[in-house]
């Protein structure tokens, strides 16, 4: 089994279909755009060719619209991605850190396209559940891929590997970590790729999750609620001044999240194996 189909969920972005815009046409015919009923007019017009998905009306918020495609892909091979996405080829040398090619991180070409689903496709086959990217502008990792560590917006999911009964979406903001550390406590091999990178803009930009009410006061109460659930073995927060917005100014607080000991846990039989 390979690849079988992305899944893009988008809202208040008609015009700004970055991830799907910056697809060649084969992928986008394996894409799916997952919208939300009052903007279904308006997208079969901008994509009269697009396959379109329109989620029931009860179906509200980000981490409910993940958890409604997680159940439609089933036991699939499938990806789930944000809709302001464009990915990059790093080219470097890992240990001299020098560029192997004109540019150090180039804009996704279609053969691009085409290397970077092989190696999800690779991943599958070697046992890997979860997968995903690590953001352009990372300084580069020692090596081409790692087995734990943070990656958002755009996952890779083996759906016979991941127990959706047991998976909680009850967190609004913040989901896609608790996500990734319900698959490790599941005992799910997770994969990031240092080589082909994603980029996305700052948080909180018009569309998305800033049309349903994220702010940094509960993006900071979403993180407090993740280091409560998971403990503070597995999350600690941590001081950290950073500027995720322009539009709504300063974070203070960030986590620092023990991945690989979470795994570890399942791996050891700390944790009751549920598959």
């Amino acid at each position: 089994m390979k690849l079988s189909r992305i899944y893009i969920h988008t809202l208040g972005r008609v015009e700004k279909q970055t991830t799907y815009d910056g697809m060649p046409k084969w992928v986008q015919r394996m894409t799916y755009l997952v919208i939300q009923p009052h903007e279904e007019e308006v997208f079969r017009q901008k994509y009269p060719r697009a396959n379109i998905l329109v989620l029931d009306d009860n179906v509200k918020g980000i981490a409910n619209t993940r958890r409604w495609i997680c159940e439609k892909a089933g036991n699939s091979l499938y990806a789930m991605m944000d809709d302001d996405l464009t990915f990059w080829k790093r080219n470097i040398d890992r240990k001299t850190r020098k560029k192997t090619a004109p540019l150090s991180n180039e804009l996704f070409k279609e053969d691009t396209w085409k290397e970077f689903i092989d190696t999800v496709n690779t991943w599958f086959e070697e046992g890997v559940g979860l997968g995903g990217c690590y953001q352009k502008g990372q300084i580069p990792k020692d090596t081409r891929e790692k087995r734990f560590g943070k990656f958002t917006q755009c996952f890779f999911i083996n759906g016979s590997l991941i127990d959706r009964k047991n998976l909680d979406w009850s967190l609004k903001w913040g989901e896609d970590v608790h996500f990734v550390l319900q698959c490790l406590r599941m005992g799910v091999l997770t994969r990031i790729s240092d080589e082909y990178l994603l980029k996305a803009p700052e948080f909180w930009s018009e569309g998305g999750c800033s049309e349903e009410g994220r702010t940094l006061q509960n993006d900071a109460e979403c993180m407090t609620w993740l280091q409560n659930y998971w403990g503070e073995d597995i999350i600690k927060l941590v001081e950290k001044r950073y500027s995720p917005s322009r539009r709504y100014g300063e974070q203070t607080i960030g986590m620092k999240i023990r991945w690989m000991k979470l795994y570890n846990k399942y791996d050891k039989g700390e944790i009751h194996k549920i598959i």
